[in-house]
Parts: structure tokens; sequence; C-alpha cells
């Protein structure tokens, strides 16, 4: 695990679970009185090292491979929600699902969401920003833009 810092940009990295080297990535910048954060998982599960990283992060986009079946370098959307609750995330986009999961898997996807967040909705479709939920989740579409 390591750091640099390129402009204004704090960048810190973690290894994810992967069947080849994969890192992590957390950047944070100084604005105005508030640090931001984004982070990016990359191809793989998380770890103790990338929980840490994550920790309290502004928006994290981490792969999340199929629903909630675990195999060797990916995550599951299940594993992901519970893990961003646990560590403080609070926008969470799930990045890398796998194409049929996404397509015939949409409810089930949203119904762990609901159950686990207590989201009514996917965060891009709640137009209200001080929404009580444990974690704001999208599952971003070609164009999305996200402002931290």
């Amino acid at each position: 695990d390591s750091s640099a810092s390129v402009g204004p940009f704090n960048l810190r990295f973690a290894r994810t679970t992967h069947g080849r080297k994969n890192m992590a990535i957390r950047i944070e910048v100084q604005e105005k009185e508030h640090k931001k954060s984004f982070g990016f998982s990359g191809d793989g599960d998380f770890t103790e090292a990338t929980k840490d990283l994550f920790a309290n992060i502004d928006l994290l986009a981490h792969e999340t491979y199929l629903l909630d079946t675990k195999i060797l370098g990916h995550g599951c959307v299940k594993d992901a929600l519970s893990a961003a609750i646990e560590i403080g995330v609070k926008q969470l986009a799930m990045l890398h699902i796998n194409r049929s999961v996404r397509k015939n898997s949409k409810k089930q996807i949203i119904d762990l969401i609901q159950e686990k967040t207590d989201m009514p909705k996917l965060a891009k479709d709640i137009n209200d920003e001080n929404f009580p939920a444990k974690l704001n989740v999208s599952i971003p579409e070609p164009g999305d833009n996200y402002e931290i």
C-alpha cells in the first residue's frame, strides 16, 4: 500500500483480491474547508486494506460482478453493499456487473439495495439530497455524471 501527491490531489493505493495484481485508488482534494474523496476498486473484491482505504469516502466506484456469489477476483452486489455500509461510504456506484445479471436480475439487485440501505429506489432517482438512507447507491449507465 502506498501514497503519492499530484498537484492538489492526494492519492492512496491498496491491493484488491484478484488473480492478477490490482490496485484500488483513493483520490482526495481539499476544497475550501471540506475534503472531497473518490475511490475506484479496479477489478477485484474488498480486502481489509481496501476497506481501510475507502472508509468514509464520498463516492466509491466498485466492481460488483455477480448478485450474491463471489468468484475469484470479483466482488458481488450483496457484499459490496454490506461493506460500503460498514465502512461509511456515502455514495456507491456499482460497476462491472455481469451482463446477464444486469439484464436478468435488475429487480433482485434493486431489492438487495432496498433491503441493505433503506432506499426506496436508486440514488439517481431521488431528488432530495438529504435522503436519510444508510448509503446512496447507483448503477451507472454510459453518460452518467457524478458530483461529490
